[in-house]
């Protein structure tokens, strides 16, 4: 349904918690891309911190995503789901709006999960950058950061770094990459669309 918000997370795990309230292994979400498409305009929102995110993602989040309308995640069932539900379980003034947040996600992922939908050129991967290369190889070749664990470290690097200019460039590469899984994701859902039709 109309709106409809494409989200996307990246976040770190510590074995050794380093900010009050966590537990071994908890996750923390430092960034997320948001494209919101009402009707023929598409909106871009993203949020990207260091330190202990969590609580100012969190606020963000209920701040940037519509209050209306489906919100979309490749595997946002064991992804992006999980993390509102943690963040809802760590901030309780604010679990009420996460969870009503997390109630909307549709997991884009489905449709290939279940094997309704797929083609040979897929040769037997459905990752959401495997499918994007059907329609554009280029994409994420062309980004500094090609994975998510080359952004995980390369947010890792703003801790250690104190150039200005070498921080402002870690921090563009990680929203273009961001920033792309949510783009593929609304080429994939209108690729979808194409073949409902």
């Amino acid at each position: 349904q109309y709106p409809l918000s494409f989200l996307d997370f990246e976040w770190e795990t510590y074995a050794i918690p380093p900010y009050k309230g966590m537990k071994s292994y908890d996750v923390l979400p430092f960034q997320y891309s948001l494209h919101v498409i009402e009707e023929d305009n598409i909106v871009h929102k993203e949020f990207l911190e260091t330190d202990d995110t969590r609580e100012a993602l969190a606020l963000r989040l209920i701040n940037d995503v519509p209050l209306t309308g489906s919100i979309i995640a490749y595997n946002g069932d064991a992804a992006e789901k999980i993390r509102i539900k943690e963040l809802a379980a760590q901030f309780p003034k604010l679990s009420k709006k996460l969870m009503k947040i997390h109630s909307r996600i549709v997991d884009l992922q489905f449709p290939f999960d279940a094997g309704i939908v797929y083609d040979t050129r897929m040769a037997g991967q459905y990752s959401l950058k495997k499918i994007m290369s059907l329609f554009d190889d280029e994409g994420y070749k062309n980004l500094e950061i090609h994975q998510g664990m080359d952004a995980v470290f390369s947010w890792r690097t703003l801790e250690t770094i104190t150039s200005e200019e070498e921080i402002n460039a870690v921090k563009d590469n990680l929203k273009a990459y961001c920033g792309m899984d949510t783009y593929a994701m609304i080429v994939v859902y209108k690729w979808l669309k194409n073949l409902v039709r």
